[in-house]
């Protein structure tokens, strides 16, 4: 719990160690994409430049992606989205002076309750313009991988 901690002020206090973050998860993405099993003796043989410029592409497809949702996000009506209802602070209840009464036979077995889940509040805070974003992002993602897939493969030796 106290790494959490430290980690939240941290990113609160610096947060472009967030960028740094998002940039080492896509140099990470690019680095597994160059050496799977499947195609890395292909790569190697066919196309050795591949395992560097795969992990600096995902690098910079993740930051300019960013780059972009923030921007739509600051041109949206009212700015960024607010937080959903699941993520801010509640009051604790308050401690009962006297202690439960329990019946001796319920009638009815008690409905356990549900937990509700973020996935619902995400969506509905969710825009268009977010789903065009990462369609329009993985499109560019995957022309710029068979590009130069292709360069290699048609115009190597």
């Amino acid at each position: 719990m106290f790494g959490s901690a430290a980690m939240a002020l941290l990113l609160d206090r610096f947060p472009a160690l967030v960028a740094f973050g998002g940039l080492l998860l896509g140099w990470t993405a690019g680095d597994l994409a160059a050496s799977d099993a499947a195609y890395a003796d292909w790569i190697a043989r066919q196309a050795p430049a591949l395992a560097y410029v795969l992990p600096f592409s995902g690098a910079v497809f993740v930051w300019f992606q960013s780059r972009w949702v923030v921007s739509e996000r600051k041109a949206a009506p009212g700015g960024a989205r607010p937080a959903p209802e699941l993520l801010k602070p509640v009051a604790a209840p308050k401690p009962k002076a006297k202690p439960i009464e329990r019946p001796a036979k319920p009638a009815v077995t008690p409905a356990i309750p549900r937990v509700a889940s973020v996935a619902p509040a995400a969506a509905e805070n969710a825009t268009p313009q977010d789903d065009l974003v990462m369609f329009l992002g993985l499109i560019g993602l995957f022309a710029t991988f068979g590009a130069v897939m292709g360069y290699f493969v048609f115009f190597t030796d």
